[in-house]
């Protein structure tokens, strides 16, 4: 996804030079989906993780930090 960032950020840039602002609003809406979205599937992932190592450790009656 990160590709993806870069470019869609070097498009919005050449919005902006090219003074096309319905353009440039419209590739900010794109990254700030993307970003949203990110953040989304992090917090699903550190989920995921915890609940794992949460799993994990009462199998084995350990103490969680």
């Amino acid at each position: 996804m990160s590709d993806y960032l870069d470019h869609s950020f070097v498009l919005q840039e050449v919005a902006s030079l090219e003074n096309d602002t319905e353009k440039r609003m419209e590739f900010q809406s794109q990254l700030d989906e993307l970003e949203e979205r990110a953040k989304e599937l992090d917090q699903r992932r550190t989920n995921n993780i915890s609940a794992v190592r949460l799993d994990s450790c009462s199998t084995r009656h350990c103490v969680i930090s």
